[in-house]
């Protein structure tokens, strides 16, 4: 669901948001890295 405001965007575009070839922003990054540090313990 897009909302039109009250959602903190730290970046203009992410792959999470518009799906194109942008790759994704730091954010997303460091969760995909935390998710996958936490499952090769």
């Amino acid at each position: 669901m897009y909302e039109a405001r009250g959602y903190y965007r730290p970046q203009q575009d992410c792959i999470m948001f518009t799906r194109d070839e942008v790759g994704f922003c730091a954010v997303c990054r460091r969760a995909i890295e935390r998710v996958i540090r936490m499952y090769a313990k």
